[in-house]
């Protein structure tokens, strides 16, 4: 091999480790971007489970006045209107 090859060897070599740290740095971005979406999704994700369960609650609390409304009117005929 001649000095040459050397020479060219030498700098493809070169190219190539900064190709593969110019990935490594891109694939560590897309790594951190995912990391965040993944906060955020789940953030959300709390956020609407903790609405939905209010929304639950409330309507828990009106089916039970509205039993106990209408356990009152079959207990009191009286209170029917004819």
């Amino acid at each position: 091999m001649g000095g040459n090859d050397k020479i060219l060897l030498i700098l493809i070599q070169k190219n190539l480790k900064k190709d593969l740290d110019e990935t490594e740095k891109k694939i560590g971005k897309l790594m951190d971007l995912q990391r965040e979406d993944l906060v955020h999704t789940t953030k959300s994700i709390e956020a609407t489970r903790t609405h939905l369960q209010g929304q639950l609650r409330n309507k828990e609390a009106e089916n039970n006045r509205l039993t106990v409304h209408l356990r009152v009117k079959t207990l009191h005929p009286v209170n029917l209107k004819l």
